[in-house]
């Protein structure tokens, strides 16, 4: 994953934005610093288990939504996603306000299943491949957070992604299934919505967060 990154980020759109930190119950604007997210493509929705996985990596990684949870990730049917991260070993903030916009910090891709899950908690949830996900080598990845609170148009994004509070991952709530929650605490085996935001990705193209 991280091999990826460094082949494709001179390549990416670079997003500069202000960042933010909470202190107390309020919110620190510091004008002056400036953080660079590359744009990364190459994400999709998987159709057997409804999450969010990365596909350049030559691998299709691990899904539980296939017999036994044995088989890889599918990306048919889906489009091309970009997600805005920043490579592995970069310090960042844990919000960054983006032409009056929220940022979630602290997303992570998995190395054993590909996918993509919020590594924020103390658990890093349940893998597909086994035992708990792994971010060695991942980037921090960040996703719109619930754009209408914010005023903003989804324009040239798909709302309508989840995280869920047992795997920890990401997916896609639009369709008429739950999908395949590899966590043992699944209510009958699918991804749940409850505690979740309502999430923006870009597809089809980088996302322009402001200058």
């Amino acid at each position: 994953m991280q091999h990826s990154h460094q082949n494709s980020i001179n390549r990416r759109r670079l997003l500069k934005v202000a960042a933010s930190f909470a202190v107390a119950g309020t919110t620190l604007l510091l004008d002056a610093f400036q953080i660079a997210y590359a744009a990364q493509d190459h994400w999709a929705w998987c159709n057997q288990c409804q999450g969010l996985w990365f596909t350049n990596n030559g691998t299709n990684g691990r899904c539980h939504g296939t017999t036994f949870g044995l088989g890889g990730h599918s990306s048919s049917g889906s489009g091309d996603y970009f997600l805005a991260f920043t490579p592995s070993g970069i310090t960042t903030p844990q919000s960054g306000p983006i032409s009056g916009t929220i940022l979630q910090p602290k997303w992570k891709w998995c190395n054993k299943c590909q996918g993509l899950f919020f590594g924020g908690n103390a658990s890093q949830g349940a893998c597909p491949a086994g035992g708990t996900h792994d971010s060695t080598g991942s980037g921090d990845y960040y996703l719109l957070d619930n754009p209408d609170g914010y005023g903003i148009s989804y324009s040239g994004h798909q709302q309508l992604w989840f995280w869920c509070q047992n795997c920890q991952g990401l997916w896609f709530g639009g369709n008429t299934t739950g999908g395949s929650c590899p966590s043992g605490n699944a209510p009958l085996g699918q991804h749940v919505f409850s505690g979740s935001g309502n999430y923006a990705l870009p597809l089809g193209a980088a996302p322009s967060y402001g200058a």
